[in-house]
């Protein structure tokens, strides 16, 4: 049964997104979003799906096929510390991720959808964010 429809039903209509053999399609875990069955005998459909937890987040869900009571021991800390010895790295080679942003503190960026199907890039200065919360 479809929990979500419902609270899908409050949102305008669905936009297909239609994706070649071998195209690749990125997009944040909290749009609503579904797939129809794959139907072929011989490819499989792949997904590699990522989410930042902090290092003392809890995951109790997936554990399909794996012994205890979630799936937190496969989880890998990609950098930083923690309390959790099964989240701890096990690779050789640290992880050495910039600390700096490469745009100016009083500004964000968010990544926004062109008319011609491309993402860029869209910087917005702190001044414009504060207005548009007043």
């Amino acid at each position: 049964m479809n929990t979500l429809s419902k609270v899908v039903s409050n949102y305008p209509d669905p936009i297909p997104v239609r994706l070649k053999h071998g195209d690749v399609l990125f997009f944040d875990s909290h749009l609503f979003h579904r797939s129809y069955p794959n139907r072929t005998k011989d490819r499989y459909r792949r997904s590699f799906v990522c989410h930042y937890c902090n290092a003392r987040s809890f995951v109790p869900w997936d554990h399909d096929g794996y012994d205890g009571e979630s799936g937190n021991y496969r989880q890998i800390l990609a950098r930083g510390r923690t309390h959790l010895a099964y989240a701890e790295p096990i690779f050789d080679t640290p992880v050495d991720i910039t600390q700096h942003d490469e745009f100016p503190e009083s500004s964000s960026v968010t990544m926004m959808a062109m008319d011609d199907g491309m993402m860029m890039p869209v910087v917005q200065e702190k001044k414009e964010q504060s207005q548009v919360l007043e």
